[in-house]
């Protein structure tokens, strides 16, 4: 019977920085901001001027541009103060940025009409107060509309810069965690080393002799190597074979085999990420008589698989040393893997498969 106590489905989801927003946040950006802004209300004042005083133009001639001018002016100035506005938005003072948006937009609506009636009255147009009423009270709607999305693009610039302020401090958090959960040679087990070494000096001294060499071998690994963000897969398995043939020399009933498939020497993983399935298998093999474990990894294509069987034990998903080798998992590839782990109960064996994208 096959009893399956964990499995996690792998998903990659690579996010990209997107366009939009190097375009609002990047500086190297601004002046095409301000270049993109400046267009499209110098083409408004234009359309403006061109549609209201359409029954005039001949009559305006060149003073056309001073009217479409006068227009622009109205609309950067209104494009400024609602800048300024936007401050007590991001300050969270709802209430003065509506008061505010209010007043600009009645402003922006009383210069625009005084302008317009004045220009039209010099040139002897009639106006029907009855229907510019009703007119002035829709363009009031929809100018309050247009000027309060203009904020969009302000708070939008913030929420992303705080945004990227929050996302480099999780980074970093995770990071540190990460470092705290890599699982290291348990100092239980260096000080037995030492200690057997210190007994087998005298009357075994070639086998204490190995079991140092094997100790400096792997204490390099751990002080130099480990302290890069990725590794050779060569040098893992090498690292792990050191490992087992320490753990062979310091227990004797202990029996390993490690193999190797694909090419190993081009691909990155990251240090010590299959230690503390290995240790929680042979650590297990310690309470009986002969233990034998069982380690393979393979190497193909864009997969990188682990698997480490023992005989005669029954190990639990919920051990301290399996759940810190998954919680490290989760940060380092968040759901990019696949690890599972099987009590066979027939067979009376159990085995760990973990498969990294």
């Amino acid at each position: 019977m096959l009893k399956i106590i964990n499995k996690r489905m792998p998903e990659t989801n690579i996010e990209k920085q997107s366009s939009l927003y190097k375009v609002l946040i990047d500086p190297s950006y601004r002046i095409w901001r301000y270049a993109l802004l400046i267009l499209a209300f110098g083409i408004m004042a234009i359309n403006k001027t061109l549609v209201n005083f359409k029954a005039i133009l001949p009559e305006l001639g060149n003073k056309v541009y001073i009217v479409a001018g006068l227009i622009f002016t109205t609309y950067m100035t209104i494009i400024f103060l609602n800048r300024y506005s936007s401050k007590y938005l991001l300050k969270k003072k709802y209430i003065v940025y509506v008061l505010l948006i209010l007043f600009i937009t009645f402003c922006f609506m009383v210069i625009q009409n005084c302008m317009e009636y004045l220009i039209l009255l010099n040139y002897g147009v009639e106006l029907n107060y009855s229907f510019l009423l009703l007119d002035n009270i829709s363009s009031y709607i929809v100018y309050l509309i247009c000027f309060a999305g203009m904020s969009i693009p302000v708070f939008l610039k913030h929420w992303m810069e705080y945004n990227k302020r929050v996302n480099q401090l999780e980074n970093n958090k995770i990071y540190s965690e990460v470092e705290l959960l890599k699982e290291q040679i348990s100092p239980i087990l260096l000080f037995n080393i030492l200690n057997r070494t210190g007994v087998l000096a005298k009357n075994e001294p070639d086998r204490a002799s190995n079991m140092l060499m094997k100790l400096s071998q792997l204490l390099r690994y751990q002080l130099y190597d480990c302290n890069r963000e990725k590794v050779l897969l060569s040098s893992e398995i090498t690292f792990l074979k050191n490992y087992l043939e320490l753990e062979q020399l310091y227990s004797p009933l202990l029996h390993f085999s490690l193999n190797s498939e694909g090419n190993s020497y081009g691909r990155f993983v990251p240090p010590l990420i299959f230690l503390p399935f290995i240790q929680l298998m042979v650590n297990s093999t310690k309470q009986e008589e002969k233990g034998l474990v069982d380690v393979s990894i393979s190497a193909h294509q864009d997969e990188v698989l682990l698997e480490c069987k023992v005989n005669n034990v029954n190990i639990g998903a919920s051990a301290p040393e399996y759940q810190k080798a998954v919680q490290r998992l989760d940060m380092l590839y968040k759901k990019s893997y696949s690890l599972s782990l099987y009590n066979n109960e027939d067979a009376n064996q159990t085995m760990v498969s973990l498969k990294i994208n």
